[in-house]
């Protein structure tokens, strides 16, 4: 197959928020209840990868997710 395992596809899109809230001065105002399309817009993403990447990220203990958004911890 071509495309990228799903576990694979979830560590890569992982790597890209973590490099967002770098950039970002540690934070972003993107949650699990973001609309999809805006997750799409930015991440270029399903909302189903992202909240797997953030689910990774939330228990590597490396993200707090919060109503206003996520935090690197």
């Amino acid at each position: 197959t071509l495309s990228p395992s799903s576990k694979e596809r979830t560590k890569d899109y992982a790597d890209e928020i973590m490099e967002f809230l770098n950039e970002n001065g540690g934070s972003m105002p993107y949650n699990d209840k973001t609309p999809a399309d805006e997750i799409t817009r930015i991440f270029s993403c399903s909302k189903r990868d992202f909240k797997k990447a953030l689910g990774s990220l939330y228990k590597r203990h490396l993200i707090t997710i919060g109503d206003d958004g996520v935090k690197i911890v």
